[in-house]
């Protein structure tokens, strides 16, 4: 890589999204010639162990340490936390150059609100696909959006193999934090979290199929606490299992089909050749993915 700030950089991270992507650039040898300082938090740090580079590179748990110590700052972008907020803010008021990681295709004022002007206060936008940047370009006119190898994507498929258990089901789950009520009627009488009500109507959809599935395997997200879904596992019309120790890789390898609602894993299964469907209910919004070939299952039938 190019075109970077002299000096030493320092990494910020808390949400898994970001940081996969940015980890993933040093694994790969992108940034090899560059003096890195990592403060990473959460499931960045978690991430950071998996990948060996906690040992590799000096830490800083304290972000105002980090700044004083650095000469430019490259950050991820997580919108319901404050760190990465809060070292672009801290860093701007020192004038040194931030560069902001957005890796998903949703939010992004949110992730870059600290200015809480509406504006992208950061010296460039990195991104890793082409929706990312036509998505950036319209958010935030302007703004300097420089296109990263998408190098966790590239390991991702590189561990995916054909699929190992016949017509098997990955359902991606995800935190929603909103209750769409009953899928059936839309009224909130019988409210229940978002993804419970995804996966019901999941359930609902195979129901109306002549597909053939097999297990149909959970996989919670990194942030759900454990048990989440064991309730989930007493269906009686289909084999329901949860998981929680295989990679994404792995889960993705054995499965036929993928369901999810905006998970970036999503995107995974999709460039590695799986069928991908969209589960949520129809008085959810919209699926916030911009990527061709997800299949909407409020449009579609399970198994085309």
């Amino acid at each position: 890589m190019t075109d970077f700030p002299a000096g030493r950089c320092g990494i910020v991270a808390h949400d898994a999204g970001a940081a996969n992507q940015i980890l993933h650039w040093i694994t790969a040898g992108d940034f090899s010639d560059i003096d890195i300082t990592l403060s990473l938090h959460g499931p960045a740090q978690i991430i950071a162990e998996r990948l060996g580079l906690l040992s590799r590179f000096d830490s800083i748990d304290d972000v105002e340490t980090l700044i004083h110590k650095v000469d430019w700052v490259i950050c991820g972008t997580g919108w319901a936390t404050q760190i990465e907020k809060s070292a672009m803010c801290l860093a701007r008021q020192y004038a040194i150059p931030v560069f902001a990681v957005l890796d998903h295709w949703v939010n992004y004022r949110p992730r870059l609100n600290y200015q809480d002007d509406d504006t992208a206060d950061v010296d460039e936008l990195w991104v890793v696909d082409e929706e990312a940047r036509s998505l950036a370009a319209v958010e935030f006119p302007g703004t300097c959006i420089r296109a990263m190898p998408g190098r966790y994507l590239e390991s991702q498929i590189a561990d995916i193999g054909s699929p190992s258990t016949p017509e098997q089901v990955l359902f991606l789950m995800e935190p929603v934090r909103e209750q769409w009520g009953d899928i059936h009627t839309g009224q909130s009488d019988s409210l229940k979290p978002g993804e419970f009500s995804a996966f019901e109507f999941f359930l609902t959809a195979l129901k109306k199929t002549d597909a053939n599935v097999g297990d149909i395997v959970i996989r919670p997200h990194p942030s759900d606490p454990p048990g989440k879904y064991d309730t989930l596992t007493e269906c009686v019309d289909f084999r329901v299992s949860v998981n929680t120790e295989e990679s994404l890789s792995h889960a993705i390898s054995e499965a036929t089909y993928v369901v999810g609602l905006n998970s970036y894993a999503m995107v995974v299964a999709l460039a590695a050749g799986r069928k991908v469907y969209c589960a949520l209910p129809p008085n959810a919004p919209a699926c916030v993915l911009p990527h061709a070939g997800i299949f909407d299952l409020r449009n579609e039938s399970f198994g085309v």
